[in-house]
């Protein structure tokens, strides 16, 4: 069976290592389109591909990001079998694999299930116990016709009048969403869903964030009307990083899921953000 992981990325070094990892044991193709950001993603996904002999794929878009996922389907439309939805921050749990296998072996053609929210570090989540463990997300789906993008959103649906459909929602996690980036990254995410969802001309998130971001308005009204997108990011940088856990808790494993063992052998290392640097890469030739 061939399983397409469909995976943008933008901004991924920190997490992307751990996601590969979590996933290269069922995914017959990785097809990645990177958006254009600050960091080394392409230098560590290039370090796993060959560390672990990935089959990557890579396409170029600079289009919001439901079409980025469309672009991959149609990619692979003439020879998948399977489809797998991947961010480049998400790290599926152990027995993701032999789920997936149970969902093909039940000839299921579309499946669900809720994501374990990690963020700034891999110790830490958020403190709304409402969005620890997030609502089911489309990870999983056979490669058919009916397959198709609504209006609203950046995820993959089904037409429920198809007869053949046969549906899976999980009631309990296969991903963990590990939110651990650079600010210029996390300053930029605020205003991600309003500019996916408008339909300004704007063509680049960057453009968009320098009109309509509340802190680029705030500066230039308050402070320096002349000031970039770059000096603002900048300053608001100081304050996030003086008070980073402010609205985080620490993530307790006996009150809901159990971490990947690739993420507790990241913190076990004293990495709990990841791939930091380049170096930082050496922890996973011992895996």
């Amino acid at each position: 069976m061939k399983i397409i992981c469909i995976m943008p990325v933008w901004d991924e070094q920190n997490i992307i290592s751990l996601a590969l990892y979590s996933s290269k044991d069922f995914i017959h193709e990785y097809i990645i389109i990177i958006q254009k950001g600050i960091d080394k993603t392409k230098e560590v996904i290039e370090y796993c591909k060959k560390l672990w002999n990935l089959n990557i794929t890579y396409l170029e878009s600079n289009e919001k990001l439901r079409y980025k996922r469309e672009l991959i389907m149609k990619h692979a439309k003439k020879y998948a079998d399977y489809y797998i939805i991947q961010d480049g921050d998400e790290v599926f749990t152990d027995n993701a694999k032999d789920e997936i296998v149970k969902l093909i072996k039940n000839k299921i053609t579309f499946a669900t299930a809720p994501i374990v929210f990690l963020e700034n570090d891999l110790n830490h989540t958020t403190v709304n116990e409402e969005n620890i463990i997030m609502i089911n997300h489309p990870f999983f789906f056979k490669n058919l016709e009916d397959i198709y993008f609504p209006e609203k959103g950046d995820m993959p649906w089904y037409n429920p009048n198809k007869n053949y459909h046969i549906v899976k929602d999980y009631n309990k996690p296969l991903k963990f969403d590990c939110k651990i980036k650079n600010y210029r990254r996390l300053f930029l995410r605020e205003m991600f869903t309003p500019w996916h969802d408008s339909n300004n001309q704007m063509k680049t998130l960057e453009e968009y964030c320098d009109q309509h971001h509340y802190h680029c308005k705030w500066y230039r009204e308050n402070v320096n009307k002349n000031a970039n997108l770059e000096e603002i990011i900048n300053v608001f940088k100081k304050d996030y990083e003086k008070d980073k856990f402010k609205w985080n808790i620490i993530y307790d494993e006996n009150r809901y899921y159990k971490k990947p063992i690739i993420i507790d052998y990241f913190i076990k290392n004293n990495k709990l953000n990841g791939i930091e640097k380049l170096e930082d890469l050496k922890l996973l030739n011992s895996l």
